[in-house]
C-alpha cells in the first residue's frame, strides 16, 4: 500500500468509528428522552432507591453510550442506574431492558420473563419491534423529526401497562398495534 492509502484507509476508519459513536450517544440520549415520554403505572417507574434502572442483556454498542447520558441523568431530573444481565439471568427490579441479543431464541426467553410487566423494551436489531420489543431502532434515515429511526409496538406497551407520549408515538416510523 501506498503512504496515500494508507493516510486514506485510516482516516475512513475514523470517520466511520466517529459516526458509529456518535449513532450511539444519540440513540443513548433518545432512551434517556423515552424515560421521561412514557408512563409507568403508578410505583412501578423507578426501582426501591427512586432510580430508574435500566438493564442491559446481551452485547450492545448503546451500552457505552448509555452509562455516560446515565451520568446525567434524565431531563426531568430523575437518576438512571445501568446494569448488565445474561439472557437467562432475573430482570427484576428493571425498569428498561435494553435487549443486545441476536438469537430469536434469547430474544423470545427476555421477552416471556417480562410478559405483562411494566418493563420497557428497546433493542437495536432493527426488525425485533414485530417480535414483541417496544422500541426498536432502525437503520433508515429518521424521519417526522425524530433524532433517530424507531418501530414502536405500541400492542406491547398496552399490554404491559405502559403508555408512550404522542411525541414518541409520531416520531416513529413504523408502528404495531
Amino acid at each position: 500500500m501506498k503512504f496515500k492509502e494508507i493516510i486514506l484507509a485510516g482516516f475512513l476508519i475514523f470517520l466511520a468509528t466517529a459516526a458509529f459513536g456518535q449513532d450511539a450517544s444519540v440513540k443513548a440520549d433518545f432512551v434517556m428522552k423515552a424515560i421521561d415520554d412514557v408512563t409507568w403505572p403508578a410505583d412501578k417507574g423507578a426501582g426501591s432507591n427512586g432510580a430508574v434502572v435500566i438493564t442491559v442483556v446481551g452485547e450492545t454498542p448503546l451500552k457505552a453510550a448509555l452509562e455516560k447520558a446515565a451520568a446525567k441523568g434524565t431531563s426531568s431530573g430523575k437518576k438512571v442506574e445501568i446494569r448488565t444481565a445474561a439472557p437467562a439471568d432475573d430482570l427484576a427490579g428493571a425498569q428498561v431492558v435494553i435487549i443486545g441479543v441476536k438469537q430469536l431464541t434469547d430474544l423470545a426467553a427476555v421477552l416471556k420473563k417480562l410478559n405483562g410487566q411494566p418493563v420497557l423494551t428497546i433493542s437495536d436489531n432493527g426488525t425485533f419491534a414485530g417480535f414483541g420489543v417496544m422500541i426498536d431502532f432502525l437503520k433508515d434515515k429518521p424521519e417526522n423529526g425524530a433524532p433517530v429511526s424507531f418501530a414502536l409496538n405500541k400492542m406491547s406497551m398496552k399490554e404491559s401497562g405502559l403508555k408512550p407520549d404522542e411525541t414518541i408515538v409520531k416520531m416513529a416510523k413504523k408502528t404495531y398495534g
